[in-house]
């Protein structure tokens, strides 16, 4: 009989205490089969003396035999083929087969890899402590020591996103495969990638001082809010990161977006309008707007990590879409970077397109400023991304750029008008300009019909 085999035998005469419980042992060999990826990582740190289960512990043997000759998790079809091979009739196999066959709960799933997560972080930092280390240390063989801290930053939750594509290519012609947002202008939405923004993506404002980049921002917060979201269900949830202005200026200029035409200053005197038009749109809307106000210049994506972070655990609730307000008064996560404005600014971007990719997808709005002079400002002359402030690096991570241009004739207007450049376009036309109008007593924005 192999060393596989013998494994039933071994905990047949053994006293084995399961290091997981028996119910997680079994979620264990599921997530094996289904997510190898994480598997391949765990593997050296399992040993089938850590199951209680004996028919876990085969799978386990069995699996690691594998990584250790072939560096693979074999599929189930195989382990299942090995034990009808070289069991008899005899020999009471079918609780292995059953495992064999057991898939994983998408319930049990995300709560089973964080778990295992934290054991394996525990168990691979946990060398940092064992003689192993402690001779390598005192030998000054730090190389050995930087091996040990690799191996655990090594273990993550591997998302695969891709498609093998001479395998899966149907997919490609799937329409509902495109999962499109709002940026709140039909006409944008019809240029940016075929019908709004995606989750995933970063999308940015290009424009000067007090041209209306919170404005809309607020408006993206409230159409966001009103479109459609995951699951099928209308509504999307929000989470609005303010560094320019206070929560509470913030939250009302997005009362006024929602309200249109009620001005800001009188919506204390209109409270009963206000609180009328608010409980109809809760009506008929699932989602939920949180604004968070943080200190500029002092904040990185790690904060706004960990405020999400703490807003899951608190509140059972996660953002659909996420709005910065604005990137150029965010630190980078990397300090090196943040004694110089470039690198700094370069290095936001990415971090905030690192952001959206992270676990759940969320579509990111936020804006940055533009260089102009004031014969620019009299003009109106196109935002391009050649006019970015401080850091051309900064756009090579957006998704899309649509610079806002005003001149001055327009903001005498009443309202008074904009027009959008779209500078960049990852899935689309570029240059298409679109005119606006914006509120700045009502704070609401609008295409217009030109």
């Amino acid at each position: 009989m192999s060393g596989t085999l013998s494994i039933l035998q071994q905990h047949s005469k053994a006293q084995i205490k399961s290091e997981f419980g028996l119910n997680m042992e079994k979620s264990i060999i599921s997530l094996a089969f289904d997510h190898p990826e994480l598997f391949l990582t765990a593997g050296k740190h399992f040993s089938p003396t850590l199951f209680e289960d004996p028919n876990a512990a085969f799978i386990i043997a069995y699996l690691l035999n594998n990584i250790s000759k072939h560096d693979i998790v074999p599929t189930r079809g195989i382990v299942r083929d090995f034990v009808l091979k070289h069991f008899n009739i005899d020999d009471n196999y079918q609780g292995i087969l059953d495992l064999i066959d057991r898939k994983s709960d998408p319930r049990e799933t995300p709560i089973v890899k964080e778990q295992l997560i934290q054991w394996l972080k525990k168990k691979s930092y946990g060398l940092i402590y064992s003689q192993r280390a402690v001779d390598a240390y005192d030998a000054g063989d730090f190389d050995q020591l930087e091996k040990i801290f690799e191996e655990a930053r090594k273990i993550t939750d591997f998302q695969n996103a891709g498609i093998w594509l001479l395998d899966s290519y149907e997919v490609l012609f799937n329409e509902q495969i495109d999962e499109h947002r709002t940026t709140g202008f039909p006409r944008l939405d019809a240029y940016i990638n075929n019908g709004g923004p995606s989750p995933g993506e970063v999308f940015c404002w290009l424009a000067a001082t007090n041209t209306g980049k919170s404005i809309l921002l607020c408006n993206n917060a409230i159409t966001s809010w009103m479109g459609h979201g995951s699951g099928g269900r209308i509504g999307q949830d929000v989470l609005l990161v303010t560094f320019e202005l206070d929560w509470l200026k913030t939250a009302r200029r997005c009362l006024g977006a929602l309200m249109k035409d009620i001005p800001l200053n009188t919506l204390i005197d209109r409270k009963n309008d206000v609180l009328h038009h608010i409980e109809g749109a809760k009506r008929n809307y699932d989602g939920r707007i949180y604004i968070a106000e943080l200190p500029p210049e002092t904040c990185s994506t790690n904060d706004i990590d960990a405020l999400m972070d703490n807003l899951k655990k608190r509140e059972g609730w996660k953002p659909d879409v996420l709005i910065v307000d604005y990137l150029d008064l965010m630190l980078s996560r990397n300090k090196s970077y943040n004694d110089d404005n470039y690198e700094r600014q370069r290095s936001v971007a990415s971090e905030l397109r690192a952001l959206a990719k992270k676990e759940d997808k969320m579509l990111v709005f936020t804006a940055t400023q533009t260089n102009r002079s004031p014969k620019d400002v009299a003009d109106g002359a196109t935002v391009d991304m050649n006019r970015a402030a401080d850091s051309y690096a900064k756009q090579f991570s957006m998704d899309y750029i649509i610079g806002v241009t005003q001149s001055l004739a327009e903001r005498a207007m009443t309202p008074a008008q904009l027009r959008f450049n779209i500078a960049k376009n990852r899935n689309g036309p570029r240059n298409e300009v679109i005119t606006c109008e914006i509120n700045y007593d009502t704070m609401y924005a609008r295409e217009l019909n030109t």
